[in-house]
This record gives structure tokens, C-alpha cells and sequence, in this order.
């Protein structure tokens, strides 16, 4: 499980989608990318997972 904010155990911050992605929690709030921390929260995951979005490079 990916947790980018500390998690309590059994906590869940992550699903798996049907077609096999998964959606992961950043904020405890819903994402506001004019929040200094959300986006901070968003760069992070982005610079530890290039591969986000189909950012990695071949």
C-alpha cells in the first residue's frame, strides 16, 4: 500500500480499479491544487513514481 502521509495499520489510503490502476489518497481533504500542501503532496508522488500517468520515459 502507498502511503505518502503517515497511515495507521489497516488504514486504507489506496484501491485497485477494475481495469487495474489504482487510486491513492494524497490528502485527507479533497485535492485542491491552490492548497500549498496538496500540491506538495502531488509533486511527491510524482517524483518518488514517474511512471504516473504515463510520465516514465520508454
Amino acid at each position: 500500500m502507498l502511503c505518502l502521509k503517515p497511515c495507521r495499520k489497516g488504514q486504507t489510503r489506496s484501491r485497485r480499479t477494475e481495469s487495474g490502476g489504482w487510486v491513492v489518497q494524497l490528502t485527507d481533504a479533497p485535492l485542491d491544487l491552490d492548497n500549498p500542501v496538496h500540491l506538495d503532496a502531488l509533486l511527491r508522488a510524482y517524483e518518488r513514481f514517474p511512471a504516473i500517468g504515463g510520465r516514465s520515459a520508454p
